[in-house]
């Protein structure tokens, strides 16, 4: 045998598993859905390593470009933040949780990683699907579920973050399965696996997220319903389709009505109790007043009660800052606050954790980089470089754990994390392969890695 073919079959198996390492390393990035675990920290460094060796190592290097800017600036703002706060004032605050913010620093690096192996994607997807039905078909409590019980879906902390993590699950393996249906880009043998993975897993995370009982994410899978049910149909428009819509539709009433009651008793209280409150403030209470008299009120929810005094405490900290916050200084003044017998540091509001932080100025900074990123997408579906039902499922996917920081703060979570991380940086390799189709002589295609 000659040396050559030796050499390029050499070449060709070193690259097959270098594919299949950088695939297990983002799938280990996206696992704190699965797993409430630190592992993608440790993964998501070292995509950040290679991404950034990668891009150090190019001859000449590509601009570093706009929404990368974005995010280098306001991560550098908050890392500086917090180190001026912590060496200069008295007590030197830490605050709790507050690296998180600093974490766009490294979504520039994640994203140009993702983008030399965007050729990969559908491997690390299916990859990732695969390894969640697992997870739901092994953790479930079926038998807990059917008698009423609460339950932790998958292998999470407790309820709430099990069925956020379901919720987004069940948006993503939708979309996907949209995807794989409708595009002729995909295998015959991908379409097959899709078509059989993806309705097990919407059918056993919706099973979970009624088992979790978390009110905060029905809530916000019942507003993302429409949006799911009209891009279902949008994109299944045969007879075919249609009738497993259809089928879904009355699988998903009759279950409903066959837990009716279960439902009344664990979300109606809090409904009464809510509508009690807003009902105070039409008719004309102040919103302080009315908040402090359902906190008094014995007949409010414990949870409801609780989240009524965090989200007080949280708007007296923010009254002393609501331009720019408190930064890691918040955490020792917490203690101070009114309630503060009620025993959480965490406010159980996502957009209440970003004000009281960095104000009003640095929460509109954010939801501009937001905005700016989700356009990003909807440009490269546009442009034909994602499918178009990948950024319908970022959309939602968005929505929906928007909605889930009403009642938590899922974003200073693991699985919060893990969720703003991957979209940040699925935002910016969209920016990354739109560069690269305007101008292909600025970035090289994106490849195996």
């Amino acid at each position: 045998m000659s040396v050559r073919p030796v050499a390029l079959q050499l070449k060709t198996s070193w690259q097959t598993a270098t594919g299949w390492l950088l695939t297990a390393l983002w799938v280990v990035t996206a696992s704190a859905t699965l797993i409430e675990n630190d592992a993608y920290r440790y993964s998501g460094i070292v995509l950040m390593i290679y991404g950034g060796v990668a891009y150090c190592a190019m001859r000449p290097r590509p601009p570093v470009g706009g929404p990368a800017w974005l995010c280098i600036g306001w991560g550098s703002y908050a890392l500086g933040r917090f180190l001026l706060q912590y060496l200069l004032e008295a007590g030197h605050p830490q605050g709790d949780g507050e690296l998180m913010y600093a974490m766009p620093l490294a979504f520039p690096s994640l994203a140009f990683a993702l983008y030399l192996g965007w050729s990969r994607i559908q491997q690390i997807v299916a990859t990732y699907f695969g390894v969640a039905l697992a997870m739901l078909v092994f953790t479930t409590h079926y038998r807990a579920v059917i008698d009423g019980e609460t339950v932790r879906p998958l292998i999470q902390h407790n309820p709430i973050h099990g069925a956020v993590c379901c919720g987004v699950i069940l948006i993503m393996a939708i979309f996907w399965l949209i995807h794989c249906r409708t595009s002729a880009n995909v295998s015959n043998r991908m379409r097959s696996y899709a078509t059989v993975v993806a309705p097990l897993i919407a059918l056993l995370c919706l099973f979970c997220i009624y088992g979790a009982k978390s009110k905060g994410v029905w809530l916000a899978l019942v507003c993302c319903a429409p949006f799911l049910l009209f891009s279902i149909v949008g994109w299944f428009r045969t007879t075919s389709g249609l009738i497993a819509i259809g089928c879904l539709m009355l699988t998903a009433t009759i279950g409903g009505y066959a837990v009716h009651r279960n439902l009344e008793k664990t979300a109606g209280p809090t409904f009464v109790a809510t509508s009690g409150l807003f009902g105070d403030i039409i008719s004309g209470d102040p919103v302080g007043a009315a908040v402090a008299s359902r906190i008094d009120d014995r007949t409010t929810p414990v949870a409801m009660d609780e989240r009524l005094q965090l989200w007080s405490n949280a708007y007296e900290l923010l009254s002393s800052a609501p331009i720019f916050g408190l930064g890691n200084a918040w955490e020792p003044r917490w203690h101070q606050t009114h309630y503060r017998a009620v025993d959480y540091a965490a406010m159980h509001n996502g957009y209440l954790e970003i004000l009281v932080r960095y104000g009003v100025a640095g929460a509109l900074f954010l939801a501009g980089m937001a905005f700016a990123f989700l356009r990003r997408v909807e440009k490269a579906a546009q442009m034909g470089l994602i499918p178009t039902a990948v950024s319908h499922g970022y959309l939602i996917v968005q929505i929906f754990f928007g909605l889930t920081l009403l009642s938590n703060s899922n974003n200073r979570l693991a699985i919060g994390e893990t969720i703003i991380m991957l979209s940040f940086t699925f935002a910016l390799t969209c920016h990354l392969l739109i560069r690269a189709a305007s101008a292909p002589s600025h970035l090289p295609a994106g490849r195996d890695a």
